[in-house]
């Protein structure tokens, strides 16, 4: 008679293809069986895939300062093998959303002088522990590590009545400012606190401009026509579109070295405007929605663009909103990107495609008009809020995790920063569901939420990429709460 064989005798792969098909839960359990059980799954190819990789390297160099801290679970005195780098990853990650669901956090307040508090035109974090503030002539760097005080001015000069969008580029030095078309990226050094230009080019042409002096930038500045442009900066990638340009093009450059790398018209008519787009890091996929109106009817298409090939996914569908003149009181769609899927929220009922455009679940709501209605994405998770209802729906199960009622006065409280939605769902008077979510680009397609009472104490300015810092204005105090 055959033995059955055990876990250590099966092919690498077809582990590998057991591992896909469990949870992340599944997978900490079989780590508890056996010895020969928790190398076999604790192994990091298993593990990387639930780990989002720019947040895991900011919290591995990043010390844990929120009680109770981090504590990695290994010890000098273990017989076992240990951890691996992934697992461990992704058990900080799991320690960082703990923090938010439990209100864990540690309250920092600096004081903004007189002259501290003319019109910021733009605010972003920088590396780990520094916030910039864009004003008319000058950079004001905030250092944030603990108590927040000002690091210094770096001198900078923007334009009249500036429309700008600026982003880090991670794990660089650079940021990327963006007037109009006009994309100029900088080195910033913060000990010299200086600027200076590396790369200036105009986002719809093909090649980058030979100089990047200061009379080439005022001239260009000077004639240009305001054109508005979408767009995101994704690692050192920089993706979006020109509004007005026809047909549709998916402009994108690489920020590091001031290449175009490519620009590609979208598979469909001309006629379509851009409606949204979002952002999975994780996946390096982009989710355009476009709309055309045809007989006072509006079609939305949603595509699918991978960075890492530089090409349109084979994924196209397209949705018909049913009334076009309620869009005043409330969006009639939305979309995003969870992992490998596209959920799409049309007409009271969501619909759940793979990247193959396969219909893989669906689900009706009820059809009462509804101002309170939002979709994002948390751990892999897509959430559905329709009026005082969450859901959770896993697309890997296809099925409803799980399901919270929220009374009537517990409506979220949200607010837009950064083009994130912040809100806080309040289920009881101790418990706050929260979807702490990393991806972003249109202002309903992220959510990630802090305690309840700040919202009525301050106003909500900005939240990190990796969901870590919040910056708050309380009068003439900033006031910066850590999460990790």
């Amino acid at each position: 008679m055959m033995q059955p064989a055990d876990m250590q005798s099966l092919p690498e792969e077809l582990v590998e293809m057991i591992a896909h098909r469990l949870s992340v839960r599944d997978l900490t359990r079989c780590c508890t069986v056996s010895r020969s059980w928790r190398e076999i799954f604790g192994q990091d190819r298993l593990w990387q895939p639930h780990c989002e990789v720019d947040l895991a390297d900011y919290l591995a160099g990043c010390k844990s300062r929120v009680k109770p801290r981090f504590v990695s679970p290994e010890t000098n005195e273990s017989t076992l093998s240990e951890i691996g780098t992934w697992r461990l990853c992704y058990m900080r990650q799991t320690h960082l959303r703990n923090n938010w669901n439990k209100g864990n956090y540690q309250e920092c307040r600096g004081f903004y002088n007189d002259s501290d508090l003319d019109y910021v035109f733009k605010r972003i974090f920088y590396k780990k522990n520094y916030i910039l503030e864009f004003k008319e002539e000058k950079i004001v760097v905030w250092d944030v590590r603990r108590i927040p005080v000002v690091y210094g001015d770096i001198p900078y000069q923007l334009s009249a009545n500036p429309e700008i969008g600026v982003f880090e580029v991670i794990g660089s030095n650079k940021i990327v400012v963006l007037q109009d078309t006009l994309v100029v990226v900088y080195s910033l050094n913060l000990k010299r606190k200086s600027l200076r230009v590396v790369h200036m080019f105009l986002f719809q042409t093909s090649e980058k401009l030979a100089g990047t002096d200061e009379e080439l930038y005022d001239l260009i500045v000077e004639e240009r026509k305001y054109v508005r442009v979408e767009c995101t900066v994704v690692r050192n990638i920089l993706v979006g579109i020109v509004k007005e340009e026809k047909p549709l093009r998916v402009h994108i450059w690489n920020v590091e070295t001031g290449e175009k790398l490519k620009e590609q018209s979208f598979p469909c008519s001309d006629s379509l405007t851009i409606s949204s787009f979002s952002q999975n890091n994780k996946t390096l996929n982009i989710l355009f929605d476009l709309g055309e109106e045809i007989d006072e009817q509006t079609i939305v298409h949603h595509y699918v663009y991978n960075l890492t090939m530089l090409a349109f996914y084979p994924f196209h569908i397209k949705h018909q909103i049913r009334n076009v003149y309620r869009t005043y009181l409330s969006q009639e769609f939305y979309s995003i990107l969870c992992d490998k899927f596209v959920a799409i929220w049309v007409n009271n009922t969501l619909y759940v495609y793979n990247l193959l455009s396969e219909l893989i679940y669906t689900h009706d709501y009820p059809c009462e008009a509804s101002l309170y209605r939002s979709l994002w994405c948390s751990q892999d998770n897509i959430i559905v809020k329709m009026d005082s209802v969450i859901s959770v729906v896993n697309p890997h199960s296809k099925s409803v995790e799980a399901q919270f009622c929220l009374r009537k006065y517990n409506q979220p409280l949200t607010n837009v920063i950064n083009g994130r939605a912040i809100a806080v769902y309040k289920i009881n008077k101790t418990k706050v569901y929260i979807g702490l979510e990393q991806e972003g680009g249109d202002k309903d397609k992220g959510c990630v939420s802090i305690p309840l009472y700040y919202f009525t104490t301050a106003i909500l300015l900005l939240v990190n990429n990796y969901g870590t810092k919040v910056m708050l204005k309380e009068d003439k105090n900033m006031v910066v709460v850590n999460f990790w």
